[in-house]
């Protein structure tokens, strides 16, 4: 009896040290595997080229397990599968994830900076990309074109005033005027050259290329990624060019919308 006794009163005793033990085993285990970062890709790729030069737009879904870990940055590189030609893309903002039926709605983007990822919660990602040596090398080159389009319209303007009779602020307060004007800028080829520069500046052909999507971390400093492939037609091609006169018409203050190419993520080439 006192034997049995002894084992009743020793069994929760024993079964509570099992589970601690437990406890301590599994925290070890975790703390000495390393963390493994999921990358979930959602919708389309978005293909742009604004004054921001070619761009992308990615939307997903990132998930850590087992530990914790700070995102550095993200980046993309891009390359041309038929000429093997390379292009970085760094992010450069933040976008809401949200969606608005009217594409005339302006949205406010976040600059894109670090951030902590838990394992307890995913990060949604609406993230805009930039290919940066486009701004370095392509923007002081069109640099004048504002300054250029401002001189031309002040002396236009005010050779119309000098020559109209009628009420001149109705005129000059006319949104058409600016765009008149703009096209008697653009014939006078004030903008041929800058024009040129943009087309040929725009990189993106009709071809297969293969994006891949790197997560940068720090402590532990580890890069995860995922690799994808898209293709680009002669229509979207088209469209991405046509955004080199948008540019153009943005730059010297008239509003416009850029155009898109919304290829498929493949996961593979055979697809």
């Amino acid at each position: 009896m006192d034997n049995d006794t002894g084992a009743i009163q020793w069994g929760p005793w024993v079964i509570s040290g099992i589970a601690l033990i437990q406890i301590w085993v599994i925290a070890i285990i975790r703390r000495l595997k390393k963390p493994s970062l999921d990358i979930f890709e959602s919708g389309n790729i978005e293909v742009g080229y604004s004054g921001f030069g070619p761009t992308l737009g990615l939307i997903g879904t990132l998930r850590v397990l087992y530990k914790d870990v700070f995102i550095r940055r993200v980046v993309t590189t891009i390359t041309k599968l038929k000429d093997q030609s390379v292009h970085n893309f760094n992010w450069r903002a933040f976008r809401p994830n949200t969606f608005s039926p009217n594409p005339n709605t302006s949205l406010q983007y976040e600059i894109a900076s670090s951030f902590l990822l838990t394992s307890n919660n995913i990060h949604k990602y609406n993230i805009f990309f930039v290919d940066e040596s486009f701004t370095a090398e392509i923007a002081p080159q069109i640099g004048r074109v504002l300054k250029e389009w401002l001189d031309f319209r002040a002396r236009r303007l005010k050779e119309i005033k000098d020559k109209s009779q009628d009420n001149i602020n109705l005129l000059l307060n006319n949104p058409l005027l600016n765009n008149i004007l703009y096209d008697e800028f653009f014939q006078s080829g004030g903008l041929t050259n800058a024009y040129t520069i943009l087309d040929r500046a725009c990189y993106w052909e009709k071809a297969e290329y293969r994006l891949i999507f790197q997560v940068e971390t720090t402590k532990p400093n580890h890069t995860f990624q995922k690799e994808f492939y898209f293709s680009l037609s002669d229509d979207d091609v088209k469209l991405l060019h046509m955004n080199s006169v948008i540019i153009l018409r943005m730059l010297c203050g008239i509003s416009e919308q850029f155009n898109f190419a919304f290829p498929e993520y493949k996961s593979s080439l055979v697809e």
